[in-house]
């Protein structure tokens, strides 16, 4: 502002200094130019009495005409004297205005070019006493001469005029906008307030209402940058804890936005900065670089599945179009879907197993039931086919009892929380199993105390019974059982552990899925089903618990449990 400020008045200031010699000139040429006029108009009156007193040419012939031209002429209009030439060569001046004026009113005047003089000239007649004319003739250069004479004067006085006025110019530019320089740090500090004291502000009246209207745009500006900032950290907050992942790229495909969820999808470790680079810098992975390029040429939604160490994503990928049907950019989501595939196959799995292991027995009971109709068996055999035929129906009742206890714990049907008797839930289990037990010569041994959780009843007794019922299935002929229940602060801590044939340790990551068995051929002696475990595991997931096992080959298997109190 301040140089804008001095730039018009310097403008301003050479205008004035423009017009000043124009003006200055114009009055010098009028002065100049009237001063001669009247000159000549004195010298003709004097001369005209001298001729008039003496009536003779004599004095004209003495006058020092060399600046100037003088000429006689007649009532006629031929010319008696001329000083310049000869007066018998010049024409008639009859009809010139000057003449035809001054025999009218006795005096003429006219300006014009002398093609005698070759210059500009003023010509003045004077009508003698005798008729006759005296006619004037004198070049106007002389004027300009005059003026070319001051001009170093006036540039003077107008250099000195402009130094002046550059000087007062700035300190009339430092007094005007240093107010308005202390108002603006005065309103800095002021703006930060929660109220604006305008009495406080040094500066022009004039300036008020604009510094209300400043004050009103900040709180707007403020309250407006405000929300922006909560909106910004309310997303920021939502995405940057999702587990899915959410990339946003430009037309370009830049990246305007990525979580971290993406960024552990697409990054392959070397990436820090992510926001503004292109995506193909980021991620080289053919499939997902050839969706994108889909959806900008199709702009429709594209979808495909992505494996990276070992696990699956897929990512749902969708344009951006804006209200005129330009394309803006590209959205992604990418969900990771390892537990649904993993889950798919296990129910593909347990369908199939779940098919194998019923048919089995259906068909040897259909086996066996077919050998009676047809009468194929001796009466004697029949007793011992009837105890095949009870034996297996007997397994097929326990795998279909097996798999819809295993759907209610999945379902949450068979959770009831209230107030459990732990130790109780243990002795009756074990109570009921020690018959079984005593057949192999199989012994119980119980270190418990009282103990009282918030749980269901009925997954606690499912939990200890498949634990001891597994101790037993799995375990040496003499050998024995030890059932530990103890508890901490906020936990209840069971531990199964048997003196049995142990597990491999290249099978204990899988005794936990459904109908998955170390020794197939024992599990049929046994009577297994081989979900035993798969139904602890999913007792103690629905009651937010863990579970842990360390088994060695011939030394048995310790099972531990830990529960908290309060479920």
């Amino acid at each position: 502002m301040k140089k804008k400020f001095l730039k018009y008045l310097f403008l301003l200031t050479i205008s004035i200094c423009a017009v000043l010699i124009i003006a200055v000139s114009w009055f010098l040429y009028n002065f100049y130019r009237n001063n001669q006029i009247e000159s000549i108009k004195s010298f003709c009156i004097i001369t005209s009495q001298l001729i008039d007193s003496d009536s003779s040419l004599e004095y004209l012939e003495n006058i020092d005409s060399s600046d100037m031209r003088i000429t006689l002429i007649d009532s006629d209009g031929s010319a008696v004297f001329d000083t310049a030439t000869n007066s018998s060569s010049l024409k008639s001046f009859l009809q010139e205005p000057e003449i035809i004026n001054a025999n009218e009113t006795g005096t003429g005047e006219s300006s014009q070019y002398s093609s005698v003089l070759k210059s500009n000239v003023f010509v003045y007649v004077i009508k003698l006493n005798n008729n006759m004319l005296l006619r004037v003739e004198t070049p106007l250069k002389g004027i300009y001469q005059n003026i070319a004479a001051t001009v170093p004067l006036i540039l003077l006085i107008l250099l000195v005029f402009a130094l002046i006025s550059n000087f007062i110019a700035k300190l009339l530019t430092h007094r005007i906008i240093e107010p308005i320089n202390k108002a603006s740090k005065q309103l800095d500090g002021v703006l930060t307030q929660d109220q604006l004291d305008f009495e406080e502000l040094d500066a022009y009246e004039e300036f008020l209402p604009f510094i209300k209207k400043i004050k009103f745009l900040n709180h707007e500006i403020r309250d407006y940058a405000r929300q922006i900032d909560e909106q910004s950290h309310t997303l920021n907050t939502i995405t940057s804890n999702m587990q899915e992942g959410l990339l946003i790229l430009d037309s370009q495909q830049r990246i305007i936005s990525i979580n971290e969820s993406a960024k552990s999808v697409i990054s392959y470790g070397y990436t820090r900065k992510f926001t503004g680079q292109t995506f193909i810098s980021v991620c080289r992975n053919q499939r997902i670089l050839e969706a994108i390029n889909k959806v900008i040429n199709t702009k429709t939604n594209n979808f495909i599945d992505i494996e990276k160490n070992k696990q699956f994503y897929k990512f749902f990928l969708s344009p951006v179009i804006s209200e005129n049907n330009n394309f803006q950019g590209v959205i992604i989501f990418i969900v990771n879907a390892t537990a649904e595939i993993k889950n798919s196959k296990m129910r593909r799995d347990f369908a199939s197993n779940v098919s194998h292991e019923l048919k089995t027995p259906l068909t040897s009971i259909n086996g066996f039931a077919e050998m009676l109709k047809s009468s194929m068996i001796d009466e004697k055999d029949i007793i011992k086919i009837s105890s095949m035929i009870y034996k297996e129906s007997g397994r097929l009742i326990s795998l279909v009892d097996d798999i819809i206890r295993l759907s209610q714990i999945e379902n949450g049907a068979l959770i009831d929380t209230q107030d459990v008797d732990f130790e109780n839930i243990v002795n009756e289990v074990v109570s009921s199993l020690t018959p079984i037990a005593e057949n192999r010569k199989i012994t119980f041994a119980l270190n418990t105390k009282p103990l009282i959780i918030k749980s269901s009843y009925s997954m606690l007794y499912e939990l200890v019974y498949n634990l001891c019922e597994n101790a037993i299935k799995y375990n040496v002929e003499n050998g024995s059982i030890n059932v530990v229940l103890k508890s901490s602060d906020k936990e209840a801590i069971l531990s199964v552990t048997d003196t049995g044939i142990g597990i491999a340790e290249e099978h204990l990551s899988r005794i936990f899925e459904r109908f998955y068995r170390v020794d197939k051929s024992r599990s049929k002696q046994t009577g297994g089903t081989g979900l035993g475990l798969s139904i602890v595991k999913h007792v103690v997931e629905s009651l937010n618990g863990n579970i842990s096992i360390t088994s060695e080959p011939g030394k048995g298997t310790a099972i531990t449990v830990t529960l908290p109190k309060q479920n």
